[in-house]
C-alpha cells in the first residue's frame, strides 16, 4: 500500500512538474520584469535564454518521469522500456548537467537556481530508480519461490 501512494506521488510531482515548467516558460519575461521592478536588478535577456534553453531537457525528463512512474503504478516498472526510458533520462540529465555547469561560470546571480533545479532533479529520479529496484526485487524473490 505504501508503494502505491509513492508511485501516486511520483507520477503527481511529475505532472506538477511539467505543468509548473510550462507556465515558467511562459510566464518567464513577466516574472522577471516583476523581480526586477522590486530588487532594482535588471535580468538581461540572454539569462532569459539560458532558463528557456535549459527548461528543454527538463521537459523531456520530466515526461520520462512520468512514464515510468505510470509504469510502475501499473506494476508495470521492470520492463526493456524502463531500460530506454532510464537511458533517455540520463542524457538529459548530461544535458542539463553541462548548462548547470555553464550557468554556474557565466550567470553567478542564478547560482542558487541552478543548485536547486539540480537537487530536485536527482531527488526525483533516486526515487524512481529506487521504485524500480523494488519491483525488481520482488519479481525476484517470486521466481526463486516458484523454484
Amino acid at each position: 500500500m505504501r508503494q502505491k501512494k509513492i508511485r501516486n506521488i511520483l507520477m503527481t510531482l511529475s505532472i506538477i512538474g511539467i505543468i509548473g515548467t510550462g507556465l515558467g516558460a511562459i510566464l518567464l519575461p513577466k516574472l522577471s520584469s516583476i523581480y526586477s521592478q522590486r530588487t532594482d536588478i535588471k535580468i538581461r535577456m540572454d539569462v532569459l535564454i539560458f532558463l528557456w534553453i535549459s527548461m528543454i531537457p527538463l521537459c523531456v525528463m520530466l515526461f520520462e518521469f512520468y512514464k515510468m512512474s505510470k509504469s510502475l503504478k501499473d506494476n508495470l516498472g521492470f520492463e526493456d522500456k524502463t531500460i530506454v526510458e532510464i537511458t533517455r533520462i540520463k542524457i538529459c540529465l548530461g544535458i542539463e548537467f553541462a548548462l548547470y555547469i555553464f550557468g554556474i561560470a557565466r550567470y553567478k546571480n542564478i547560482l542558487t537556481f541552478i543548485i536547486l533545479m539540480g537537487i530536485i532533479i536527482i531527488y526525483v529520479f533516486a526515487t524512481i530508480v529506487k521504485e524500480i529496484l523494488l519491483d525488481g526485487k520482488e519479481f525476484y524473490e517470486d521466481s526463486r519461490l516458484s523454484i
